[in-house]
């Protein structure tokens, strides 16, 4: 009976053993895809959004960043980078580009309906709304592992790394949603994968401090959360300070010929100044950048392409 009694106990161990060496994959792939509800219920945050393209067709536009603070209840929030600015309001975007030929500055309005965009564009996604990213998270795979732990923006984190396989992300989409989802990732599947690496590094309420998704052709995007809970209070722009988006696009078309889009970004206008060793780009000079990404778009779009960064 003893023995008997003893052997139950080793048994019960072994099972133990097996169920936590088991858990820790399953632990992995939970604390990733449960990060985007984590990371809601903050309510709020600052961020900063960074890709990399290098397909774009000036150097100076290869790596892009911006920054921004939201509201994630509300959606009201402003997106900042040099030489342009959006302010979110709900459904309503305001866009401001300084262009190089205008000396003063005036907001195009656009309404921001969600189900227009395209929900595979990385960089579409994050502008619209930064934490939709993490939604994404749905399709990663069973292959997550935690690889360690980092700081990020001075706070402790668990670093995890996975694949993200996108016909996940339509499998578990609500039902009414899938038909349309499908369609796109079919679309998207024609030209670029369909399962890309990603990072993600999460704190020990399980909140996402930044996520890292990677692109074909070494391209990638990285957001970072940060300030959680901060106050966001946005004004709309006067009306008189309002264009319509066709004098927008006839602005654009206006001025096609006004700066150089190609080549090295070396011909866009504007200078360079040194600051402790460093060059820094002038506010003209990221203008015409935002003009030349806003006219490699349209020409891209004009042309039939499938994608546009």
């Amino acid at each position: 009976m003893r023995r008997a009694v003893v052997l139950l106990a080793v048994v019960a161990a072994l099972l133990g053993m097996v169920t936590l060496g088991g858990g820790d994959k399953g632990s992995a792939q939970a604390a990733v895809t449960k990060a985007a509800a984590r990371t809601l219920d903050t309510g709020s945050s600052r961020f900063t959004l960074t890709w990399t393209a290098p397909e774009l067709p000036i150097e100076s536009a290869s790596e892009m960043s911006v920054r921004g603070v939201m509201d994630y209840t509300h959606h009201r929030g402003r997106i900042s980078s040099p030489g342009s600015e959006s302010l979110f309001d709900g459904n309503v975007v305001y866009v401001n580009w300084s262009m190089p030929w205008r000396s003063d500055t005036r907001w195009l309005r656009l309404e921001a309906d969600s189900d227009e965009l395209d929900p595979f564009d990385l960089q579409e996604r994050a502008m619209h709304n930064p934490i939709s990213l993490l939604d994404l998270l749905t399709g990663a795979s069973d292959n997550v592992r935690e690889v360690g732990s980092e700081d990020v923006r001075s706070t402790a984190t668990t670093h995890y790394e996975g694949t993200l396989d996108l016909q996940k992300v339509v499998d578990q989409a609500p039902q009414d949603k899938r038909a349309e989802l499908q369609e796109w990732l079919n679309f998207m599947g024609e030209v670029e994968p369909t399962k890309v690496p990603f990072g993600l590094w999460i704190d020990g309420d399980g909140v996402a401090h930044r996520l890292r998704i990677d692109q074909e052709g070494d391209g990638s995007v990285t957001i970072e959360y940060y300030d959680f809970g901060v106050a966001v209070e946005v004004t709309p722009p006067p009306a008189d300070e309002i264009m319509s988006s066709e004098e927008f696009q006839q602005e654009l078309e206006a001025h096609a010929q006004d700066s150089s889009c190609d080549g090295d970004g070396s011909s866009v206008g504007g200078s360079t100044s040194t600051v402790g060793g460093e060059e820094e780009t002038s506010a003209s000079e990221g203008a015409t950048v935002h003009f030349c990404i806003q006219l490699f778009r349209s020409s891209a779009v004009s042309a039939g392409a499938t994608r546009v960064p």
